[in-house]
């Protein structure tokens, strides 16, 4: 009986330990070998991006999201300039990733020629 007991605390403990590596972790994508990754949770960070670059500020997790795609889509842009746009799959993922990030329907050459038409990154708080 009193090992049922401890089964099961080690069963929630596993669990809780499961979902809190899961929610307090870092996010992860790439296109080719450019990769992106942002935490999941609000960060302090010191960065350009901040109200004062100086100073620290608190990044939540959709802006470094954001931020973080946009620096990831403009190095697969370099990526496809770099092989004049000859490298379908790339240009497609190009593609996939700024419609799903802006909801716009470009071609890569269309973002990567002209990456400050739609690719902007936003301050932190």
């Amino acid at each position: 009986m009193m090992f049922r007991y401890i089964l099961i605390v080690i069963g929630v403990i596993l669990f809780a330990m499961l979902i809190y590596g899961l929610t307090l972790g870092e996010t992860c994508t790439e296109i080719g070998s450019c990769r992106a990754c942002w935490s999941t949770v609000p960060v302090t960070i010191t960065s350009e991006l901040c109200p004062d670059p100086a100073k620290p500020c608190t990044a939540e997790p959709y802006l470094q999201q954001h931020n973080a795609l946009v620096d990831m889509i403009l190095c697969a842009c370099e990526q496809a300039v770099a092989g004049d746009y000859s490298d379908t799959e790339l240009n497609s993922n190009i593609e996939s990733a700024v419609k799903e990030m802006t909801g716009y329907t470009v071609t890569a050459s269309q973002v990567c020629d002209q990456p400050g038409m739609i690719l902007t990154k936003r301050s932190y708080s």
